[in-house]
């Protein structure tokens, strides 16, 4: 008796062992998002995708449900998986290009290693351009925004750019000049030596139109260094309002009443370039007084406070002088008189 339903057990595991691996080889189809790339075997040529931009293309993939399934494990575990489709050395014409995306994804090799068939795809066509690298000397020219400089010196003067795209080398740049922003680096600068006529600045350097990041040689950090040539400044303006910024949940159960000693009109000193200087007017100058949720956690039934403005400056300017104090009270409403409710005498 043992015996046969230990052979009854063997053959129900054997044959169930033969359906699954039949059915893991059974042929099926499943449609899956992948993203294409494509390069050059020729290393002189850079190949990129126009349309559609992403890369991505849905295919129906044809395979046993095995390797549909390892297919679609391994795009699960990699979502920035790519596919890339290698020109041949012979295929070196410059300029825009139509490539079958069936094609291109059939023989890529990440997709052959899946032992997959395409079955359909759309996009059915991907653009492409195919362009020739460029090794370019650019000068350096500095974009100093609205600040004035005079006597400036950049080190090194010039840059060596290597594998420009040579569209990119005839177009933006066909000048041969490359014009890093240094404006923030010199505000910077300005705030924290508000004395010195002088300025010395470090400005990384890098070409954001190329689709990939360049090499840039001799480096990539260029020292730039000059003379304002607008001496700094001090002004006087004003008066400028201060308001109070309120937590909705304070302004919900409190009213801010400002104590009559306290100037919310005040006139504001400021420092910095005098052509920005000279100009600034008080609509361009933000003050105001935060009130905290923690300025309630009292038990005093009115909570009278005493704080400083805070004051929000265009860039390359800065405070010259303190602001003082301002004194108010949070009042709960209910100790407010409504519209209706006259006032006790």
């Amino acid at each position: 008796m043992w015996e046969r339903i230990k052979s009854a057990t063997t053959v129900c595991i054997i044959t169930g062992l033969i359906w699954w691996s039949a059915d893991r080889r059974v042929t099926d189809e499943k449609e899956f998002t992948v993203r294409l790339t494509v390069s050059s075997a020729d290393a002189s040529l850079l190949a990129t995708i126009e349309s559609p931009r992403s890369g991505e293309a849905v295919v129906r993939a044809s395979g046993t449900r095995a390797r549909l399934d390892a297919f679609e494990n391994e795009l699960n575990r990699n979502p920035a998986l790519a596919f890339e489709y290698v020109l041949s050395e012979n295929d070196t014409a410059l300029g825009p290009k139509t490539l079958s995306t069936a094609r291109m994804l059939a023989e890529s090799r990440r997709f052959r290693d899946a032992g997959l068939d395409v079955a359909d795809v759309r996009p059915s066509e991907v653009q492409i351009v195919v362009d020739r690298y460029e090794d370019v000397d650019l000068r350096i020219e500095p974009d100093f925004g609205s600040i004035g400089v005079e006597d400036v010196v950049c080190q090194p003067q010039t840059v060596l750019v290597r594998k420009m795209p040579g569209t990119l080398a005839r177009t933006r740049y066909a000048e041969r000049v490359l014009r890093p922003s240094a404006e923030r680096a010199v505000q910077q600068w300005l705030a924290a030596h508000p004395d010195n006529p002088r300025f010395e600045v470090d400005v990384t350097l890098s070409i954001p139109d190329a689709p990939v990041v360049l090499e840039i040689s001799p480096s990539p950090h260029v020292k730039i260094a000059g003379r304002f040539v607008n001496p700094v400044a001090s002004a006087r303006v004003g008066p400028c309002q201060i308001v109070f910024a309120v937590p909705p949940d304070v302004q919900r159960d409190y009213v801010v009443q400002p104590a009559a000693s306290s100037n919310l009109r005040p006139d504001v000193f400021v420092r910095g370039p005098k052509n920005q200087v000279e100009q600034l007017t008080p609509q361009q100058i933000v003050l105001y007084v935060p009130v905290l949720a923690a300025d309630t956690a009292t038990t005093a039934s009115v909570r009278t406070i005493r704080r400083a403005p805070e004051i929000v400056l265009p860039g390359g300017l800065e405070l010259d002088r303190d602001l003082q104090e301002v004194e108010f009270e949070l009042v709960p409403r209910t100790s407010v008189p409504s519209v209706d409710e006259p006032l006790t005498p």
